[in-house]
C-alpha cells in the first residue's frame, strides 16, 4: 500500500491530481509489492505501465498493488488507486525487468 497526499505540488489548474502523479503513484506502489515478493535479491526496472483513469482525484489517494508474477527476466504487477471515500479513480498494470543485483 502506498499514498499519496493532495498538496499544491500535485495539483492541477482543475483542482485535481495531475494524472502524471497518479502514474507515479502506481509505479511506485506496483514496484513496492514487485520488492516485497520472495525474489527481492533482484533490482527491477519499469519497462511498461499502463493507468486507466476513472474519476478525478480530488484527495488524498491509497494505492493498494500486487505482483502477479515475479519472473527471473520479468516481473508484472497491478494497482487500484481510491480516493479518501474509497472511490475508484485509477487502476493500472505494468511490467518490470528483473536483475541480479
Amino acid at each position: 500500500m502506498a499514498t499519496m497526499g493532495f498538496t499544491s505540488g500535485v495539483g492541477n489548474e482543475l483542482s485535481t491530481i495531475h494524472g502524471g502523479a497518479v502514474a507515479t503513484l502506481a509505479d511506485a506502489s506496483i514496484a513496492a509489492a514487485i520488492r516485497a515478493h520472495e525474489n527481492a535479491g533482484l533490482s527491477h526496472a519499469t519497462i511498461e505501465l499502463s493507468v486507466r483513469y476513472l474519476a478525478p482525484a480530488r484527495s488524498d489517494l491509497v494505492a493498494r498493488s500486487r505482483a502477479i508474477k515475479v519472473g527471473r527476466k520479468i516481473a508484472v504487477g497491478e494497482v487500484e488507486i481510491r480516493d479518501a471515500d474509497g472511490e475508484l479513480v485509477a487502476i493500472g498494470h505494468g511490467s518490470w525487468a528483473m536483475k541480479r543485483a
